[in-house]
């Protein structure tokens, strides 16, 4: 903790705060530079009062702003000379107050060295702890790993907690609040300190056991070993096949919370129910899933955020939904890989495995096939999935060996990509599409890093390109290649069925829609290149039960639910992705 205060330190100008407090500072909505969002009090400790806020597109810093009441007057007490901070600990105030509040703006540097900036964030409040309470109320764990566990009282912690387990031979604890997993089951620990007169407890859950799928399909798609694809037994081979794909599938906590079952376990199925008879219409359907599926690390409704960063992770019943919305298979490569180790993305493959889900995007072994091929009516369709470079771990990767990402992850490179075109070309593949896990969070434009991976995966030979991860619709463009190929990429398909709502876009996607049709010599000819908007509802009935977080065709001719598509969402949709894409009616 002392070396990241320190790191926050450096990026902060001297005693710039009353400096940068001046009237001559410009404060406008309407500067250019966006105001942070999502500001919350992550921990107090004795190292101070934690807390951080979401990124802005538009930033090249921020200031931090402290109150003593929720009216003020506020003190600017930092200012950060980068926009990829987005946290801060604050412990220079008076300890002797019970309230404390917060509030941050972000600011752009113009040509002539002026700074401009956003209006500030409503105040988020940090308040005295008066009852001694844990950090976790429940802390999930793999057995024989380690995690480090707070008892917080007033503006930090007591200075003689004694920790104890009450089951030792499954969860160890020492003096400082460090808990070791022994063995699977469940126990508790007890922090008391005698100079309050007070005590907490935390239950410690070891190996929490997966949920037990439901399965109410049936998958399409078999593994046919000889042959080395995937293929659906009951198809035609034709040499027609229509595919459809969408971008991520992030099941939050909101979601988890919202469809909880009574016997303890989760049905998201209800969230697809408008997404089916669309998919019904395609031979093959896939989509992103940004999620880890292990039951031993905390789900997401468990810990929302550990580190002050993002944690997804879902129960695996969540693939019983993605099944029942009539998806034949799901690409694995995104920035939440890293979010629980090795262990938890090794458990997320297996339980992708045990759905007998095609995948591809991480492995299992360096041995593995870093695509895999789908048989569509007779034409061999292979798959892959990259992350960016830049798009990056939020260094959650950090713990991981050389060899663990080499064997597991599947971060882009040119040469890995023609590495692995080749590869899924000799192994039968007529047509490639990748996917690709690029792009900034809530970036409306496309960065340079996107461009460069869109040409160099075209020029790989890849003939088909779907973009993920910024969060909103991106441009379509045709990118040619250097051979004089001309291969479609859609930069950004946006979150397919997610809670998300941070900035307006979150929740509008696309459904690509892609026809091809093999000739009389082996060539595979695109038919139809085309979207489907969607736009992710939080409730759909009137009743705001019976399908939450549900993606809606915004299109009469595919719209099967209650709700009437909205024009507006339907025109900032096609707006966004551009003119030289065609929407199917």
């Amino acid at each position: 903790m002392l070396d990241s205060l320190k790191k926050k330190i450096k990026n902060i100008i001297g005693s710039a705060p009353q400096e940068s407090c001046a009237k001559k500072d410009a404060v406008s909505s309407d500067s250019g530079a966006e105001m942070p969002y999502g500001t919350k009090i992550s921990k107090i400790s004795r190292d101070g009062v934690e807390f951080y806020w979401k990124k802005p597109e538009r930033a090249n810093g921020y200031e931090v702003f402290r109150a003593y009441s929720a009216g003020g007057p506020y003190e600017c007490i930092a200012r950060i000379d980068t926009r990829k901070c987005g946290d801060y600990t604050d412990n220079d105030f008076d300890h002797a107050v019970k309230s404390l509040f917060y509030s941050i703006r972000s600011y752009i540097t113009t040509d002539a060295g002026e700074k401009l900036f956003s209006e500030r964030t409503e105040p988020v409040e940090a308040e005295f702890i008066s009852d001694m309470r844990p950090e976790r109320k429940v802390t999930y764990m793999y057995s024989d790993s380690t995690r480090k566990i707070l008892a917080s009282y007033g503006w930090g912690e007591p200075e003689d907690a004694v920790w104890s387990s009450c089951d030792p031979s499954i969860a160890t604890v020492t003096d400082d609040g460090t808990i070791t997993a022994v063995s699977a089951g469940t126990c508790t620990i007890r922090c008391t300190s005698k100079s309050i007169g007070q005590e907490c407890f935390s239950e410690v859950i070891v190996d929490r056991e997966p949920t037990v799928p439901i399965m109410p399909e049936s998958e399409r798609f078999h593994y046919d070993e000889t042959a080395g694809v995937w293929k659906n037994p009951d198809s035609e081979a034709n040499g027609k096949a229509v595919i459809m794909m969408v971008g991520d599938l992030m099941c939050g906590s909101g979601q988890m919370r919202k469809q909880a079952t009574a016997d303890g376990s989760w049905d998201f199925s209800s969230s697809f129910e408008y997404v089916r008879p669309v998919t019904a219409q395609s031979d093959f359907a896939v989509a992103n899933l940004e999620t880890l599926l292990a039951s031993p690390w905390p789900y997401m409704i468990d810990e929302v955020y550990i580190d002050n960063k993002n944690n997804c992770n879902a129960p695996s019943r969540y693939l019983d939904a993605v099944r029942y919305g009539g998806f034949d298979a799901v690409t694995l490569s995104n920035n939440h890989n890293c979010d629980g180790g090795v262990r938890a993305l090794m458990d997320t493959i297996e339980q992708v495995e045990r759905y007998e889900y095609p995948y591809t995007g991480v492995f299992r072994s360096e041995d593995d096939p870093r695509f895999m091929i789908a048989d569509v009516n007779g034409i061999k369709v292979g798959f892959l999935a990259y992350m960016s470079q830049k798009t990056s771990f939020n260094g959650k990767d950090a713990g991981w060996s050389a060899k663990e990402k080499k064997a597991h992850l599947h971060v882009y490179s040119y040469e890995k990509a023609c590495r692995d075109v080749r590869s899924c070309r000799e192994a039968g593949a007529e047509y490639v599409i990748s996917y690709m896990h690029w792009g900034v969070k809530n970036f409306r434009n496309i960065t340079d890093d996107q461009r460069t991976l869109a040409q160099g995966m075209a020029d790989a030979g890849a003939d088909f390109i779907v973009g993920s991860n910024p969060h909103i619709v991106q441009v379509y463009d045709d990118i040619t290649t250097k051979d004089g190929r001309v291969v479609p990429c859609y930069y950004s398909v946006g979150n397919f069925q997610a809670k998300m709502k941070q900035i307006p876009g979150n929740r509008d996607s696309l459904l690509v829609y892609l026809e091809l049709q093999k000739d009389e010599n082996g060539k595979i000819e695109i038919v139809e290149n085309s979207y489907i908007p969607f736009y992710c509802y939080n409730n759909v009935e009137e009743q705001m039960e019976e399908h939450p977080w549900a993606p809606v065709p915004l299109s009469r001719d595919y719209n099967t639910s209650p709700k009437k598509p909205s024009r507006k969402i339907h025109d900032r949709i096609v707006q966004a992705v551009g003119e030289k894409a065609k929407e199917r009616h």
